[in-house]
C-alpha cells in the first residue's frame, strides 16, 4: 500500500489542473477505489448478518416463536413442559430451524414426545452432575460432559 503526505498529494493535485487527462484519470482511481471499498464492506456486513448471534437476553419460548406455528407453542406452554423443555424448544429453533420445522410437520405429538425426552434427558444430567460442578459451569459445558446430544437431529 503507498502512503503519501499532505503535499505529495498537493502539489499531484496541482499539477493535474494543467493535466485534463491526467485529472480524468485520477477521477477515475478515486472511483474505482471508492467501489471496492464499498464492495469490501458490503461483503463484510452481508457475512455478518447471515451469522447469527444472540445480543441479549430473550424470554421463553421467544426464538421459537418465530419457527413454530402458534398451536405448537400452545400445545407445548404448559405441563409438562418447564423452562427446560422451553430453553430446549429455542435452542433447537435458534441452531436448526429447518429441522424443528420438519418435526413440527410430523405431527403436534411427535414433536411433544421428543422434546419431553429431551427435557428429562437435560434435567436428570443438571441434578446429577450438579454437585459435581456446583452452579459456576454453564448448562451446556455439564451436559457436554455428560455426553447428552443437545442438538435436534431429524
Amino acid at each position: 500500500m503507498l502512503h503519501y503526505s499532505l503535499a505529495d498529494v498537493t502539489s499531484f493535485v496541482i499539477t493535474l489542473n494543467n493535466n485534463p487527462v491526467g485529472a480524468a484519470y485520477l477521477l477515475a482511481l478515486v472511483l474505482a477505489w471508492r467501489v471496492k471499498t464499498r464492495r469490501a464492506r458490503d461483503r463484510r456486513s452481508k457475512r455478518a448478518k447471515d451469522t447469527p448471534m444472540l445480543l441479549e437476553q430473550t424470554s421463553p419460548l421467544a426464538l421459537a416463536s418465530r419457527v413454530l406455528q402458534p398451536a405448537t407453542l400452545r400445545a407445548v406452554n404448559g405441563r409438562p413442559f418447564n423452562l427446560r423443555g422451553w430453553a430446549v424448544l429455542d435452542r433447537w429453533a435458534f441452531n436448526t430451524p429447518s429441522s424443528l420445522r420438519a418435526l413440527e410437520a410430523q405431527g403436534l405429538e411427535v414433536l411433544r414426545a421428543r422434546l419431553l425426552e429431551q427435557q428429562a434427558r437435560e434435567l436428570e444430567a443438571l441434578e446429577a452432575y450438579a454437585d459435581m460442578f456446583g452452579t459456576a459451569t454453564p448448562d451446556h459445558e455439564v451436559l457436554s460432559l455428560a455426553g447428552v446430544e443437545t442438538e435436534l437431529n431429524a
